[in-house]
């Protein structure tokens, strides 16, 4: 999550001699805005342009007149929904409604205050939004402390009682971020529920929690009901702000408050220390399949420091199949593979967006920008050297062979930052990723820029571009411009899309909102928030072979103990030759085996210990024969491993 790389000052421009004239290199600074988040912004591009002239006359009759979008409320500023997307959009296909929350205008409603939440509601498919501005479903105090502190980045969904079929009887859910003060300014997660038929009344909560500051997942789990927000757990105060666990809250359903009761229940994430001791991430997402079970988390890092460079961001994948009670970490994914692509390069990256959803076999979809990379931190934004991916598995993903990506595309633009140098709110492609309910079509999306039409080099005039892919026969339909020749060509800055989609079978209908900005050029200029009608997808459509490149997993690249197993090393490290010592203890009588697992994901060697007595081991641990290099010692012990990281010389 962008937010949290609070530890980075500016960072080197030099790239060093690989591809001097392809680097577009960006400096990453913080950047605090008067809402009091830090986030990141692109130092090299403050000098800003005035907004592109469009090619094509303005106001000409558009060609594709399926497209249409309807004012569906107003924010005071655009950073509602800014800083990466957000589960801002939901839509409940099983009672054909959509629903978008975002932050009260006092100046359009009349009343209240910034920090409450309004929404807007259709019932009919995302036909007609009756009643923009609703609300609010939180009311703020209007300080920045409890009870009930400012409210932002307001996220919600709608929750359905199982069986039912009439809208009225479901309920409007929300859960978004405070300014309570625990968390340098942050702290509060402001939550609650209304059901939809007149005349109820909001219930609405806020949990003090000193790890969070500004979440990107809110969803709920179809089946189950449960509902999953998940931040970064931080620490502002020390001198390093992530502390090696996503801050993750289980709703389930209260049926005395018609709200979600929620239990803090944090996942142990760790990230590999830079040289300068800071540990950061800049994306988390989280995402369950049709059966409420099977979930993963994907989160945007570096996971070891002795393993990529520090220019190299790579996704790392946790997986439950009990719903989310216990996570088993599957490793970091190897980005090499995407050379079959991608330009040559010394590494391959990730950027700093993702989104996650889970189809209905139980596998995983990663939408995330992936392209070239090099030294001091850079990426390139050259078109052709970055495309976006859906990073996805088969068979479940606990093994390398399972991890694939396929390209959906090169955007023609990167990134554009909205408002002045004070407000700097950097945008990039903003990919996103839906499915029908049953989970089996998966819907990617992302937003860019057609240079041919609006005179610019920046992602500042973005329309919507969408790709279907069907998980049962591994088909795509072709990426397309859905909101070319439209009414809103050019016009979808901070896109937002449902992570699911309407229809069953046949014809899908894809949810998207943007934000239409009073003026652009003004840091916290008010907005409207506009939903995209007509964004559609047929199963005739979904029929092109796919050409997925083979990716690879790097398992257990940070040292953690699982289980009976405690207090893991090797001596002496580097080490060489046959006479080595594994040691560790058990806290109970256990099957004992270990493998040693290269950089790139390849077992090198196991060895079977039997059955070892409680208590302390040191065991000999013989490399003879293996190349040089980092390796990984995983430790089993009946059903729990442990693992850590060798450098054999």
């Amino acid at each position: 999550m962008k937010k949290l790389v609070l530890s980075i000052i500016v960072m080197s421009l030099t790239v060093g001699s690989f591809a001097q004239n392809r680097i577009n290199v960006l400096k990453r600074k913080t950047i605090t805005t008067r809402d009091g988040e830090t986030r990141l912004a692109d130092l090299s591009r403050l000098a800003k342009p005035s907004l592109p002239v469009r090619v094509v006359q303005k106001g000409a009759t558009p060609i594709n007149l399926a497209i249409s979008a309807t004012a569906i409320g107003n924010s005071p500023n655009h950073l509602t929904v800014g800083f990466g997307a957000k589960n801002a959009l939901f839509a409940q296909p099983e009672i054909n409604s959509a629903f978008m929350i975002y932050r009260n205008d006092p100046s359009t409603t009349g009343g209240g205050f910034s920090g409450d939440y309004n929404f807007a509601l259709s019932t009919d498919g995302g036909i007609t939004w009756p009643s923009p501005n609703a609300g609010p479903i939180y009311v703020s105090s209007g300080v920045a402390a409890p009870p009930f502190a400012n409210g932002r980045y307001p996220q919600g969904l709608l929750y359905n009682p199982t069986g039912n079929t009439n809208p009225n009887n479901a309920y409007i859910c929300f859960a978004g971020s405070g300014l309570a003060g625990t968390n340098g300014a942050w702290g509060g997660i402001p939550n609650g529920a209304v059901q939809i038929q007149t005349g109820s009344t909001p219930y609405q909560a806020e949990i003090l929690n000193d790890r969070t500051q500004v979440a990107n997942t809110f969803i709920i789990a179809p089946t189950t009901n449960k509902t999953y927000f998940m931040d970064a757990a931080v620490d502002v105060a020390g001198t390093t702000d992530y502390v090696d666990s996503l801050a993750l809250f289980i709703g389930v359903w209260n049926a005395t408050n018609n709200a979600y009761d929620y239990t803090y229940s944090p996942v142990y994430a760790p990230v590999g220390t830079d040289v300068s001791g800071a540990k950061y991430i800049f994306e988390g997402r989280a995402a369950f399949a049709p059966n409420g079970m099977i979930g993963y988390i994907a989160v945007l890092g570096h996971p070891d420091f002795a393993l990529y460079a520090d220019s190299v961001i790579v996704p790392m994948i946790y997986k439950t199949t009990d719903g989310g009670a216990n996570w088993t970490s599957l490793g970091a994914i190897n980005l090499a593979g995407l050379s079959t692509v991608l330009p040559a390069a010394i590494d391959y990256s990730t950027w700093n967006e993702c989104d996650l959803v889970v189809d209905n076999a139980g596998n995983a979809h990663l939408v995330v920008a992936c392209g070239v990379s090099a030294n001091d931190n850079t990426f390139s934004t050259v078109t052709g050297d970055w495309g976006i991916f859906d990073i996805y598995c088969t068979n479940g993903g606990l093994v390398s062979s399972d991890w694939h990506a396929q390209l959906l595309g090169f955007p023609e633009t990167f990134e554009y930052i909205w408002a002045s140098a004070d407000n700097a709110t950097p945008e990039d492609s903003r990919p996103q990723a839906s499915t029908t309910w049953a989970g089996d079509k998966v819907f990617l999306t992302w937003f860019d820029t057609d240079p041919a039409v609006f005179v610019t080099t920046e992602n500042s005039n973005p329309d919507c571009w969408a790709i279907a892919f069907n998980p049962s026969n591994g088909m795509w339909s072709t990426a397309t411009n859905m909101t070319a020749g439209s009414s809103v060509e050019g016009s979808c800055s901070f896109g937002s899309v449902s992570p699911y989609v309407f229809g069953a079978s046949g014809t899908y209908t894809i949810p998207v909102a943007f934000q239409a900005l009073a003026d652009p050029t003004i840091g916290l200029a008010t907005t409207t928030h506009m939903y995209v009608s007509g964004i559609e997808i047929t199963d005739a459509q979904i029929n092109v072979a796919g050409s997925p490149v083979q990716l690879a997993l790097i398992t257990g690249v940070n040292e953690i103990n699982a289980g009976p197993i405690n207090s893991l090393s090797v001596y002496p490290n580097p080490v060489h030759g046959s006479e080595n010592t594994l040691a560790f203890s058990l806290d109970k009588s256990s099957k004992v085996s270990i493998e040693l697992v290269n950089a790139i994901g390849q077992v090198s060697k196991t060895v079977d210990f039997g059955v070892l007595n409680a208590g302390e081991q040191k065991l000999k641990l013989d490399v003879e024969g293996l190349q040089a290099g980092f390796y990984i010692v995983k430790v089993k012990a009946g059903d729990f491993t442990a693992v850590h990281k060798i450098n054999i010389k």
